[in-house]
């Protein structure tokens, strides 16, 4: 009797500690308000077990604003509907006829995009511009083509014709985060703009551009700012416009001072580009590059894709691959891109709005509610994106019951090793044990993932911040704190 009076007794305590602590959490969650700087914000948090379970909350049924945590519905979506070794393709077709004998073809050359946002870019070996574009001319060669009687075309057709999303702000537009999501996109749609400063308060120069844009118009107003004082630019112009404004301050007494911004028209700038590379290599072009859309908008016709000739065709990494730069470099232009292809590959367009209603009745039918999801583009980058963090922490908590889970973990950062998550929680309880996300915009500051406690409990949260008014780096603070505090669960 006393052996099994002492044993309900211990339950009883280790119960009662575990309440605690839950209770401790609660507790410190619920005086956030009364932070400095966090007194006219919106808070969301939900923190729950692995198998659901709820340890604590705070207005997690709030629809908030959550900047790139976004990233983590698109991806997932992405990921259970294409599957982790999906390729995105680019195709090299042509139309009219072509002469083996004399290596005329009497007919124009298409670069038909398909929603690939990794074509010519740097961030994978096989994906450089120099490696696809060699492989495309190759294909031109092999086939006998030696002269064109036509042009190269751009065909951008896979998705709309408006590349960002209507609710982005205007002065993202120009800069390389805010670069649309053509149908054939090239070079992750980034141009670089290399300045050279001089003494403080004087104006910069411009060097050079890469790649080379040609009929780019730059109005450049940067000045040369503080010794070491960084890049304080702003480009605007929008989309398809070769207009470019050049604006704020950079360092000063810098020979080349490289700043960012996005290609006008991604899709006639490939076109361009494939145009230059075969009259390097021989190949003549007779008429100027051109793309679907501008032929529509000129009314001259040109043939559907289904009544070209194949050439060649360029694969993009697998879809994981793809995943990985999103989650861990939060690439937004990546991430609308997947985000439109969901539509592309159910109805043949990639449209933001339709995407929109993809992703938001896939996660329905996996129980979220649907006033709690509502999703606006694939980045995060719209501020009226809004979902609750009980619903990011769900959706995260289904995934961990998914066979492509494993892949889907590979690609989060993790927090104090990697990608936006680097300096996260460095050198405290939650270094390298919180993979996950992060997102951040003016007043805007958000965290979810899945946290291993002290213990060793798997632990999955969201905590959303909005509005807030203290600096950004007191927010971060507060947020690893919270962080802190959930990894010392017991």
């Amino acid at each position: 009797m006393v052996y099994r009076f002492l044993k309900i007794f211990c339950c009883y305590i280790l119960f009662s500690t575990q309440l605690l602590c839950q209770s401790d959490l609660q507790t410190y969650l619920n005086t956030l308000k009364t932070k400095t700087g966090l007194e006219t914000a919106l808070i969301g948090i939900s923190v729950k077990q692995a198998d659901g379970t709820k340890l604590a909350s705070l207005n997690e049924h709030i629809l908030l604003s959550p900047a790139s945590c976004q990233k983590i519905v698109t991806t997932s979506t992405a990921l259970l509907l294409l599957g982790a070794d999906f390729q995105f393709e680019t195709l090299l077709q042509y139309d009219g006829t072509l002469d083996v004998s004399t290596g005329v073809l009497n007919g124009n050359i298409y670069l038909k995009g398909g929603g690939d946002p990794s074509f010519g870019s740097d961030k994978f070996t096989s994906t450089v511009m120099d490696s696809v574009y060699s492989k495309l001319v190759a294909r031109a060669k092999q086939i006998g083509i030696k002269k064109i009687n036509g042009r190269i075309i751009g065909d951008d057709t896979a998705f709309e014709t408006i590349m960002a999303p209507g609710t982005w702000d205007w002065g993202d537009l120009g800069q390389y985060y805010g670069a649309g999501a053509s149908g054939l996109t090239v070079s992750d749609n980034t141009i670089f703009y290399y300045l050279k400063s001089g003494a403080t308060g004087t104006n910069t120069q411009l060097v050079r551009t890469s790649p080379k844009v040609p009929g780019l118009v730059l109005i450049n107003e940067v000045k040369s700012g503080e010794n070491k004082g960084g890049d304080d630019s702003f480009i605007f112009g929008s989309e398809y416009s070769n207009y470019r404004h050049l604006v704020g301050k950079v360092s000063a007494n810098e020979s080349e001072f490289k700043i960012k911004g996005s290609i006008p028209d991604p899709a006639w700038f490939a076109a361009y580009y494939l145009d230059s590379c075969l009259e390097v290599n021989g190949i003549t072009v007779k008429d100027l590059p051109s793309t679907t859309r501008i032929l529509t908008e000129n009314k001259i016709s040109y043939t559907t894709s289904a009544d070209r000739n194949h050439i060649g065709t360029i694969y993009s990494p697998v879809l994981k691959n793809l995943i990985k730069q999103i989650n861990v470099q939060s690439n937004n232009l990546y991430a609308e891109h997947l985000h439109k292809y969901l539509s592309y590959k159910q109805n043949g367009i990639g449209a933001n709005l339709t995407s929109n209603e993809i992703v938001q009745n896939f996660w329905v039918n996996k129980g979220i509610p649907k006033n709690e999801l509502v999703p606006i583009d694939g980045s995060g980058l719209s501020r009226s994106n809004a979902i609750t963090a009980s619903a990011l922490t769900d959706i995260l908590i289904k995934m961990k019951s998914e066979k492509c889970f494993a892949d889907f973990f590979w690609t989060l950062p993790v927090s104090g090793k990697s990608g936006t998550m680097a300096s996260f929680g460095k050198g405290s309880i939650i270094e390298n044990n919180y993979s996950g996300k992060s997102g951040s915009m003016t007043r805007v500051r958000a965290y979810c993932g899945y946290l291993k406690s002290k213990n060793g409990k798997d632990i999955v949260f969201t905590m959303i911040f909005n509005n807030y008014t203290c600096k950004n780096p007191d927010v971060k603070k507060i947020c690893e704190e919270v962080a802190i505090r959930i990894a010392e669960l017991n």
